[in-house]
């Protein structure tokens, strides 16, 4: 199967609304205008089968850039198809290319699949609580 990675383009709207509704629960607003988000999808014959955000940080402790990993996706009918695979693949060229000095996500402790597809690419998993307040 052919898996293509490409940024997010407006028209991918609805799939990707839809791909975040069955995986986070959460409804995608518009289109992020900062130039240090980039949206992703995969694509598998011209169908939208895959989500990701990655966005490039700066560390001001250790003066390095890195990246922050958000909301990665798979459609239902196209997990553990290799798309997650090929997602991790391209982020890690993508840190390689852009000399980034590490990579960062935060998963809810329910995605149990998830959290072993980024351990057998390296990510080692924190010991942290992850605290948010909505205003």
């Amino acid at each position: 199967m052919n898996i293509e990675i490409r940024r997010y383009q407006d028209d991918d709207y609805g799939k990707v609304f839809n791909i975040l509704k069955e995986n986070f629960q959460v409804e995608k607003d518009e289109f992020c205008k900062d130039e240090r988000v980039l949206e992703f999808v995969a694509v598998v014959e011209d169908k939208v089968v895959g989500y990701f955000i990655v966005r490039e940080l700066l560390d001001i402790i250790k003066n390095v850039k890195y990246f922050y990993l958000e909301y990665i996706c798979v459609d239902k009918n196209f997990q553990n198809r290799g798309v997650g695979k090929r997602i991790m693949e391209f982020i890690l060229e993508l840190a390689k290319n852009k000399k980034v000095k590490y990579i960062e996500l935060t998963s809810g402790y329910q995605r149990i699949v998830a959290h072993h597809l980024y351990e057998k690419y390296g990510f080692e998993k924190r010991e942290s609580n992850i605290f948010r307040r909505i205003l």
